[in-house]
Protein backbone atom coordinates (compact mmCIF):
# COMPACT_ATOMS: atom_id res chain seq x y z
CA UNK A 1 0.00 0.00 0.00
CA UNK A 2 2.76 2.41 0.90
CA UNK A 3 4.12 1.84 -2.71
CA UNK A 4 1.51 2.82 -4.38
CA UNK A 5 0.76 5.76 -2.55
CA UNK A 6 4.68 6.86 -2.87
CA UNK A 7 3.76 6.34 -7.17
CA UNK A 8 5.58 3.42 -7.32
CA UNK A 9 4.29 0.93 -10.12
CA UNK A 10 2.55 -2.52 -8.95
CA UNK A 11 3.85 -5.44 -10.19
CA UNK A 12 1.29 -8.48 -10.37
CA UNK A 13 3.20 -11.66 -10.61
CA UNK A 14 0.55 -13.72 -11.74
CA UNK A 15 0.69 -12.94 -15.01
CA UNK A 16 4.93 -12.63 -15.71
CA UNK A 17 7.13 -16.02 -15.94
CA UNK A 18 9.58 -14.52 -13.34
CA UNK A 19 8.05 -17.29 -10.97
CA UNK A 20 8.29 -20.17 -13.58
CA UNK A 21 10.81 -22.45 -13.66
CA UNK A 22 11.41 -21.65 -17.36
CA UNK A 23 12.48 -18.16 -15.89
CA UNK A 24 15.09 -20.37 -14.36
CA UNK A 25 16.56 -21.40 -16.68
CA UNK A 26 14.94 -24.38 -17.79
CA UNK A 27 14.21 -25.51 -21.54
CA UNK A 28 10.81 -25.22 -22.68
CA UNK A 29 11.11 -28.38 -25.32
CA UNK A 30 13.28 -31.81 -24.67
CA UNK A 31 15.13 -32.52 -27.79
CA UNK A 32 13.47 -35.83 -29.17
CA UNK A 33 16.88 -37.50 -28.83
CA UNK A 34 17.24 -36.44 -24.94
CA UNK A 35 13.20 -37.95 -25.28
CA UNK A 36 13.97 -41.36 -26.31
CA UNK A 37 17.09 -41.19 -24.01
CA UNK A 38 14.73 -41.17 -20.94
CA UNK A 39 12.25 -43.45 -22.37
CA UNK A 40 14.76 -46.07 -22.86
CA UNK A 41 16.64 -45.47 -19.68
CA UNK A 42 13.11 -45.63 -18.21
CA UNK A 43 11.98 -48.99 -19.85
CA UNK A 44 14.77 -50.42 -18.79
CA UNK A 45 14.33 -49.81 -15.14
CA UNK A 46 11.03 -51.35 -15.27
CA UNK A 47 8.94 -48.36 -15.74
CA UNK A 48 10.11 -46.33 -12.42
CA UNK A 49 8.62 -43.21 -13.76
CA UNK A 50 9.39 -41.26 -10.31
CA UNK A 51 13.00 -42.32 -9.95
CA UNK A 52 13.27 -41.05 -14.10
CA UNK A 53 11.59 -37.87 -13.16
CA UNK A 54 14.13 -37.00 -10.29
CA UNK A 55 16.96 -38.19 -12.27
CA UNK A 56 16.23 -35.70 -15.38
CA UNK A 57 14.11 -33.41 -13.76
CA UNK A 58 10.99 -33.60 -15.18
CA UNK A 59 7.42 -34.05 -14.37
CA UNK A 60 6.10 -37.22 -13.61
CA UNK A 61 3.46 -37.01 -15.83
CA UNK A 62 5.85 -36.03 -18.62
CA UNK A 63 8.12 -39.42 -18.76
CA UNK A 64 4.89 -41.08 -18.64
CA UNK A 65 3.10 -39.76 -21.73
CA UNK A 66 6.65 -39.95 -23.84
CA UNK A 67 6.65 -43.59 -22.56
CA UNK A 68 3.41 -44.42 -23.63
CA UNK A 69 3.60 -43.13 -26.60
CA UNK A 70 6.48 -45.21 -27.28
CA UNK A 71 5.04 -47.87 -26.48
CA UNK A 72 1.82 -46.84 -28.68
CA UNK A 73 4.25 -45.60 -31.85
CA UNK A 74 7.62 -46.12 -31.29
CA UNK A 75 10.61 -43.79 -32.24
CA UNK A 76 8.20 -41.47 -33.99
CA UNK A 77 5.84 -40.85 -30.99
CA UNK A 78 8.61 -38.78 -29.49
CA UNK A 79 7.86 -36.13 -31.97
CA UNK A 80 5.32 -33.68 -29.77
CA UNK A 81 3.28 -33.14 -32.87
CA UNK A 82 3.33 -29.33 -32.33
CA UNK A 83 4.04 -27.10 -35.44
CA UNK A 84 4.02 -27.59 -39.33
CA UNK A 85 4.24 -31.01 -40.43
CA UNK A 86 7.57 -32.29 -42.46
CA UNK A 87 7.33 -32.98 -46.01
CA UNK A 88 5.88 -36.43 -46.62
CA UNK A 89 9.30 -37.55 -48.88
CA UNK A 90 11.23 -38.07 -45.60
CA UNK A 91 11.50 -41.88 -47.11
CA UNK A 92 13.21 -40.45 -50.02
CA UNK A 93 16.05 -38.41 -48.65
CA UNK A 94 16.43 -41.89 -46.30
CA UNK A 95 16.98 -43.84 -49.37
CA UNK A 96 19.93 -41.30 -50.72
CA UNK A 97 21.77 -41.73 -47.64
CA UNK A 98 20.90 -44.49 -46.08
CA UNK A 99 23.84 -47.27 -45.17
CA UNK A 100 24.47 -50.34 -47.57
CA UNK A 101 25.02 -52.56 -44.75
CA UNK A 102 25.34 -53.05 -40.91
CA UNK A 103 29.00 -52.47 -40.96
CA UNK A 104 28.76 -49.17 -42.51
CA UNK A 105 25.59 -48.14 -40.52
CA UNK A 106 27.49 -48.53 -37.41
CA UNK A 107 30.26 -46.14 -38.65
CA UNK A 108 27.56 -44.18 -39.80
CA UNK A 109 25.61 -43.99 -36.43
CA UNK A 110 29.50 -43.32 -35.21
CA UNK A 111 29.68 -40.08 -37.58
CA UNK A 112 26.34 -38.85 -36.63
CA UNK A 113 26.61 -35.03 -34.49
CA UNK A 114 24.21 -34.45 -31.71
CA UNK A 115 23.28 -37.99 -30.88
CA UNK A 116 23.26 -38.22 -27.14
CA UNK A 117 26.23 -40.68 -26.06
CA UNK A 118 24.17 -43.22 -24.22
CA UNK A 119 21.56 -43.24 -26.98
CA UNK A 120 22.74 -46.37 -29.55
CA UNK A 121 24.29 -48.69 -26.63
CA UNK A 122 20.57 -48.62 -25.33
CA UNK A 123 18.85 -48.97 -28.39
CA UNK A 124 21.00 -51.69 -29.78
CA UNK A 125 19.83 -53.45 -25.77
CA UNK A 126 16.65 -52.70 -26.85
CA UNK A 127 17.21 -55.19 -29.56
CA UNK A 128 17.30 -52.90 -32.72
CA UNK A 129 19.74 -53.33 -35.61
CA UNK A 130 22.75 -50.70 -36.65
CA UNK A 131 20.73 -50.10 -39.33
CA UNK A 132 17.08 -49.53 -37.75
CA UNK A 133 18.83 -47.58 -35.39
CA UNK A 134 20.73 -45.51 -38.03
CA UNK A 135 17.17 -45.03 -39.43
CA UNK A 136 15.67 -44.10 -36.24
CA UNK A 137 18.72 -41.51 -35.48
CA UNK A 138 17.80 -39.64 -39.23
CA UNK A 139 14.02 -39.49 -37.93
CA UNK A 140 14.83 -37.65 -34.72
CA UNK A 141 17.42 -35.80 -35.99
CA UNK A 142 14.18 -34.11 -38.50
CA UNK A 143 11.90 -34.05 -35.89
Amino acid sequence: MGQYRAGAALHDARHSSEGTSRAKGRARTVPPMQRMVMVLDCLENRKNYGAMAQKYAIAYHQIYRWVQRYLQDGWLGMNDRRGPADDPDSAGEWGKIAPAGEADAELWVAKCKGVPEALPAMLRRAGYSWMMIAKILFDLARM
